[in-house]
């Protein structure tokens, strides 16, 4: 974990299930020495209840989610810890909201094809986000606008090759 005297900096990996958020987040924190904190973390056992029986979150779930987490960034950000959060950011306000919490923000959606994704979601296991819930996820995306600072990152590569430029992108102009 790395404690900064500058202003910390927050990587944000945004996109539906299977995008690859925690895989990546994982390697990216691990790579620059940040910490990292998965969203799912911070359901609360009736969201994931709802998810894993097929139901989509309600967007008053989804608030609390996001005040959940952004209580925790807010707590890192007075730490001085860099960190890198894995994040659906399905709701514009809900990403908008994470990215007012006082770091040095860097945000990428990501992006592949509802084959790649599908794919994805049949080989992953113990995870409570059903394949059934993907189509939903997709619907429920809204689409990045003009005003976020969010640049879009395509994930058909290779995790490594993904990571390698999730890295030169989020230290470029830091």
């Amino acid at each position: 974990m790395t404690k900064t005297t500058h202003k910390p900096q927050l990587i944000i990996l945004m996109g539906v299930a299977g995008t690859g958020k925690t895989t990546l987040g994982r390697r990216l924190a691990e790579r620059l020495g940040y910490i990292f904190l998965d969203a799912d973390d911070f359901h609360s056992t009736d969201a994931v209840n709802r998810m894993r029986g097929g139901m989509p979150l309600t967007d008053a779930i989804r608030d609390a989610w996001t005040d959940r987490l952004h209580a925790a960034l807010t707590t890192r950000f007075a730490e001085g810890t860099n960190c890198v959060l894995a994040f659906s950011g399905l709701r514009a306000r809900n990403r908008r909201s994470l990215m007012q919490t006082g770091f040095d923000t860097r945000a990428f959606m990501l992006d592949g094809s509802k084959t790649l994704l599908t794919l994805r979601l049949t080989q992953r296991h113990g995870h409570f986000m059903p394949l059934s819930q993907l189509q939903n996820q997709l619907e429920s995306m809204q689409p990045v606008e003009a005003d976020e600072p969010i640049e879009r990152i395509d994930i058909d590569a290779s995790p490594e090759d993904i990571v390698t430029t999730l890295q030169d992108k989020a230290i470029k102009g830091k």
